[in-house]
């Protein structure tokens, strides 16, 4: 639902409403006309003025509420989507979790030992990664398992080299 579409309802709807307000201040008028017409008692006159006053203090007050009701909408709208988001990524978690411990794994195994390179660590690690992931009901491509851990290895090692970046700041920046 976009934002445009709920103020063009409200528009529409406001203005609904304003003309069936005006459509019944003018029946009080023509209400007005006739009771002189009938010459109705002016007792009459002033107990039917103050019907129509009260109903019409009550048209505006139910308009009134109706407008902060309308006005309301859009910020609902905004917290249902809100816990939707946080609800999806919530559950995104629950169903990636054996996959974050698995890659948490092999970063550990990877940290382990002192490694000639990445990609003999990313060798190395296959064996003991397989057999975890068919513990964790983890399914790694076969194919492309030894590019996943290096890639694993390989975002690991940007992400240490990015924190001794910062740290290590000039003091002028």
């Amino acid at each position: 639902m976009s934002g445009n579409r709920i103020d063009d309802d409200d528009d529409d709807i406001f203005l609904g409403v304003r003309q069936e307000l005006e459509r019944f201040n003018a029946r009080g008028e023509r209400l007005s006309a006739y009771c002189q017409r009938l010459d109705i008692t002016p007792q009459q006159m002033r107990l039917a003025l103050e019907d129509y006053e009260r109903m019409r203090i009550l048209s505006r007050r139910t308009l009134d509420r109706f407008v902060d009701i309308a006005s309301s909408i859009p910020q609902i709208v905004s917290e249902f989507e809100d816990l939707e988001s946080k609800k999806a990524k919530r559950l995104a978690e629950k169903r990636h979790a054996p996959h974050y411990q698995l890659r948490k794994e092999a970063i550990g195994l990877y940290q382990s030992r002192n490694w000639k390179s990445m990609r003999q660590a990313a060798k190395n690690i296959r064996g003991p990664l397989e057999r975890r992931a068919d513990q964790l009901g983890v399914k790694l491509s076969i194919d492309n398992i030894e590019r996943t851990i290096y890639d694993w290895i390989r975002d690991f090692e940007k992400s240490l080299r990015l924190q001794a970046d910062v740290i290590h700041l000039p003091d002028d920046v």
